[in-house]
């Protein structure tokens, strides 16, 4: 299953962790969060060097840049896309902010001001990474080797601030119809089968491509019904792979965690 490529990520991220965080909870917070800010910079600043010193585009789909640089999609895939250090930014990203809301149980107050920043910020940011190189992936201007670098190495860090500012906000009340959608109690469910969908989802593309027995005609409605039918498909086989091997999981680490002492949240 080459699709859990990030597991072995998060893994890798999840013993660097206490390395971070320890120096912030034991109370030296300037010196955890100096360490955690160079970390950051130091993982962004080495995405970009590689994106540059191997002349990538700043996609999978993309097959140049205007001054010679080309893509092999495996190179950018194992020197970039796979490797934890993309990952580090987002990932102390979350830890600080989880950290931020336990110590202060959420309640925090923010002025209206900066709640207004925050959010113009947040979507100038986030739509700009996913936006921002429409240009280059349709062809009509593409960007240089030194653009693509610098795309590559500020595009899941900056997106991470984005997308963490509209936790922030939504934990603080400063959510608005944003936080009332996010709330909206469907998600639970869904949340707790999105994993497993995502793990045998290959699979099912996988099946239904092979079991073709002849040519295909691609239309919209074609596209739209497969599409509709391969998410159902999905979605039925990840609920029965959740019921019957997560869940128990779960349960079962949390009332072993708990005789231990420790508490589940």
């Amino acid at each position: 299953m080459g699709w859990t490529w990030y597991l072995s990520v998060d893994y890798q991220l999840y013993l660097m962790a206490p390395f971070l965080m320890v120096p912030i909870v034991r109370g030296w917070k300037r010196t955890g969060l100096t360490i955690a800010v160079v970390t950051s910079l130091s993982f962004v600043a080495a995405a970009g060097y590689i994106s540059y010193r191997y002349k990538m585009a700043e996609t999978l789909i993309q097959t140049s840049t205007s001054d010679g640089g080309l893509v092999n999609v495996y190179d950018v895939l194992n020197r970039l896309y796979y490797e934890p250090w993309c990952r580090v930014a987002p990932y102390i990203t979350g830890l600080i902010m989880g950290h931020y809301f336990r110590v202060t149980e959420c309640r925090i107050r923010v002025p209206k001001a900066v709640v207004v920043v925050g959010w113009i910020l947040s979507t100038v940011v986030g739509l700009t990474m996913v936006f921002g190189m429409y240009e280059s992936y349709s062809h009509h201007h593409l960007t240089t080797v030194l653009g693509a670098a610098i795309y590559n190495s500020l595009k899941d860090a900056c997106f991470s601030l984005a997308v963490a500012w509209v936790i922030f906000a939504c934990v603080t009340g400063n959510g608005g119809f944003v936080n009332t959608i996010l709330s909206w109690k469907a998600f639970i469910l869904i949340s707790r089968v999105t994993y497993c969908m995502y793990l045998v989802h290959i699979p099912v593309l996988f099946y239904f491509s092979f079991a073709q027995e002849g040519a295909i005609w691609w239309t919209e409605s074609y596209l739209v019904i497969n599409w509709l039918g391969l998410l159902a498909v999905s979605a039925m086989i990840a609920v029965i792979i959740s019921l019957t091997t997560e869940a128990p999981s779960l349960r079962a680490e949390k009332l072993i965690l708990n005789k231990l002492g420790f508490t589940m949240f």
